[in-house]
């Protein structure tokens, strides 16, 4: 069985660390996972990127890689440049590498990508140099990951920031968004008539172009689907998930759903997620 992941990475390693050096070995071991497409059935590499002491040892991008398909081009996984590039990790300097990539990997319990792989060496991590940042989504999951390690501390919640300061995210992305809403007993004709109006009213934002996007019986609503935003459209999605809050309320009933977002490109470390509190619903910000 194999599952996607989409993920964006960055690692930074500062030399004159002794207590780095286990990190080092764990991330030349972690990029060879790439060269070899290790339990990889399809991988598209938007990126990898790795400065030594300031300096680009390595700059790839858009290349594929994988086991499962015919046609994969694999051949700049075993060039001399790539080599040398994650062999000079090792040594006493500074290194910074990055990754943009999506692929489709085989379950495995000795083999992992993206959070699966660092939280646990950087749970245990003492080094003050090392950093990391990672943002990922897989199919199988309605929701985003987001961990960072600031040299002492492994977070997977980061702080909320302005709408501001996401602005310039053009487009924001939901794989799965998923949504359930139950009667107490059964909708009348208006709370019907109400949520299909509401359904209507975004349809425009559902990955699903063709058919119903909402599957409805008499107590129950629910949509399983890929969603796409631009900002001025997030005030407008808002307000259909308020109002679909307002019908479970009104019928006895509950909504429960995952709406989790990240940029389109994924190629900035921001997130957003529409989460519902006391207010209603409410747009919270990441960026790290």
């Amino acid at each position: 069985m194999s599952t996607e992941l989409v993920a964006i990475e960055r690692i930074i390693i500062g030399k004159g660390e002794k207590g780095a050096e286990q990190v080092r070995k764990d991330l030349a071991r972690y990029l060879r996972q790439f060269l070899d497409t290790a339990s990889i059935e399809s991988m598209s590499l938007s990126a990898m990127v790795i400065k030594l002491d300031g300096k680009t040892a390595l700059d790839i991008h858009n290349k594929t890689g994988g086991k499962g398909l015919d046609g994969l081009d694999t051949s700049w996984q075993s060039t001399p440049e790539v080599e040398d590039a994650v062999s000079r990790i090792l040594e006493d300097v500074d290194v910074e590498a990055f990754l943009s990539y999506g692929m489709i990997h085989y379950f495995s319990y000795s083999i992992f990508y993206g959070s699966a792989f660092w939280s646990d060496i950087l749970q245990d991590c003492g080094a003050e140099s090392v950093r990391y940042q990672g943002l990922e989504y897989y199919d199988v999951d309605s929701h985003v990951s987001m961990l960072t390690f600031d040299g002492k501390t492994l977070c997977d919640s980061p702080d909320y920031v302005s709408e501001e300061a996401v602005k310039d995210i053009p487009f924001w992305f939901c794989y799965t968004f998923e949504m359930e809403l139950e009667a107490g007993d059964t909708f009348t004709v208006q709370q019907v008539d109400k949520m299909l109006a509401a359904v209507q009213s975004v349809r425009s934002v559902f990955g699903r172009e063709e058919g119903d996007v909402a599957d409805v019986d008499e107590s129950c609503l629910s949509i399983c689907t890929s969603v796409t935003l631009k900002p001025n459209e997030i005030q407008d999605f808002t307000a259909f998930l308020k109002t679909m809050l307002d019908i479970a309320e009104e019928s006895g009933g509950s909504l429960s759903y995952t709406a989790e977002f990240v940029p389109i490109q994924m190629d900035t470390f921001a997130a957003m997620i529409l989460d519902m509190d006391k207010d209603g619903i409410v747009p919270r910000f990441f960026k790290f």
